[in-house]
C-alpha cells in the first residue's frame, strides 16, 4: 500500500534539500573562480613569452611601453588603441588616421601583436569591460582588444640582459584591475616621460628618465596609475604577475604589506581600502642609496636595477 508523504516530511526534504544547495553553491563558486584565475594564469604568461620573443628578435630590447609622437614627444599616459587599426578612420577622436596607426604600432601591445596566437589572451576572464574615451564613429574596421594586462613601463626599450632579478621583476601584470579596457591598452607604472621637446626617455637609476621632466616637485621619475576606481582583487585577493623570466605567479594583495616600514616584494601597493582599491604605492632610490638627495624615487616594485634584497616581505 503506498503512503503520500506527510506536508512535514516534505518540509523536512525541502529543508535538506536547502541546507545541502547552500553547501555546494559557495564551493561550485570557488571552483568556477578558480578556474577563471588558472585561465587567466595561462594567458598572461603565454603574453610574457610574447615579450622575450620579440626581444629575441630585437637585439634583447623590450618594446616600447608607450608610442611617440611625429614631433618626438611621447605617450606617456595615454591608453593606445589596441589593436591599433581598429578605429574606423575618419572617427573624429584622430585615433584612425594612417598617420596615427603608424605611430601606435610601435606601442608594446600592438607591437607584440604578431607573436601571440590570439587578442584574447589580454582578457582577464570574469572581469567587467571598461569604455575608454566616447564610442567610435562608423564601423570598427577590425575587432578590437579587451585588456586586463598593462606592461612594467620603467621597462620601456629596456635590455633584458640589465635586468638585476629576472625572476622577481614583473614584466607584464594585472594593472587594470578587475577590468578589461575595450579596444584600449595602457603601461603601468609609467616613466615620466613629459618633456615638451623632443627628448629620449628611459629608466635612470640615478636621475629622471628624460631632460625636460616634470615631477611638479614630488621627486619622482614614474608614476602609477589606478584608473575609473576598479578594484585590485581580480581573484579572490590575488592579482597576477609575470617576471622578465616568464614565470607566471599569483599574489594575494591588501594584507599587512610592509615589515619595519619597508615595501614588500609581493605587493606592489602601501594599502588598499576595504574594496581593494589602491591606495598608495612606495618610492625607492637605487639599492644602497639611503637618502637620494636630487635623485628621484621609482616605484619600488617594478625597479629593473632591483635585487629586491631590501624589501620587507
Amino acid at each position: 500500500m503506498k503512503r503520500a508523504f506527510t506536508l512535514i516530511e516534505l518540509l523536512v526534504v525541502i529543508a535538506i534539500i536547502a541546507i545541502l544547495a547552500a553547501m555546494l553553491f559557495p564551493v561550485y563558486a570557488q571552483a568556477k573562480e578558480s578556474a577563471k584565475k588558472t585561465s587567466a594564469l595561462s594567458s598572461i604568461k603565454q603574453t610574457g613569452t610574447g615579450f622575450l620573443i620579440y626581444a629575441n628578435d630585437n637585439d634583447d630590447l623590450l618594446p616600447l611601453a608607450h608610442s611617440i609622437r611625429a614631433n618626438g614627444t611621447h605617450r606617456w599616459s595615454t591608453f593606445h588603441p589596441t589593436p591599433a587599426d581598429w578605429m574606423p578612420e575618419n572617427d573624429p577622436s584622430g585615433w584612425g588616421a594612417p598617420a596615427l596607426v603608424r605611430e601606435v604600432k610601435i606601442q608594446w601591445a600592438n607591437a607584440l601583436e604578431p607573436y601571440l596566437k590570439s587578442l584574447d589572451i589580454w582578457t582577464a576572464p570574469g572581469a567587467p569591460d571598461q569604455r575608454i574615451g566616447t564610442d567610435p564613429t562608423g564601423n570598427p574596421r577590425r575587432a578590437f582588444a579587451k585588456t586586463a594586462w598593462t606592461m612594467n613601463g620603467l621597462l620601456h626599450t629596456y635590455s633584458l640582459s640589465s635586468i638585476a632579478a629576472p625572476s622577481k621583476l614583473s614584466l607584464i601584470w594585472s594593472g587594470a584591475g578587475k577590468q578589461n579596457y575595450m579596444g584600449r591598452s595602457a603601461s603601468n607604472p609609467g616613466l615620466l616621460c613629459n618633456s615638451t621637446t623632443a627628448e629620449p626617455c628611459s629608466f635612470n637609476a640615478s636621475g629622471y628618465p628624460q631632460d625636460g621632466t616634470n615631477d611638479g616637485g614630488q621627486g619622482i621619475g614614474a608614476t602609477m596609475f589606478w584608473n575609473f576606481g576598479a578594484t585590485a582583487w581580480v581573484y579572490g585577493r590575488h592579482m597576477l604577475f609575470v617576471a622578465t623570466d616568464s614565470s607566471a605567479r599569483t599574489f594575494a594583495v591588501g594584507g599587512d604589506t610592509s615589515e619595519a616600514g619597508n615595501p614588500s616584494d609581493r605587493d606592489p601597493f602601501v594599502s588598499y581600502n576595504s574594496r581593494g582599491v589602491p591606495g598608495g604605492w612606495w618610492g625607492c632610490w637605487a639599492p644602497g642609496v639611503a637618502n637620494g638627495g636630487s635623485v628621484p624615487q621609482y616605484p619600488c616594485f617594478f625597479r629593473p636595477d632591483s635585487e629586491f634584497n631590501y624589501f620587507g616581505g
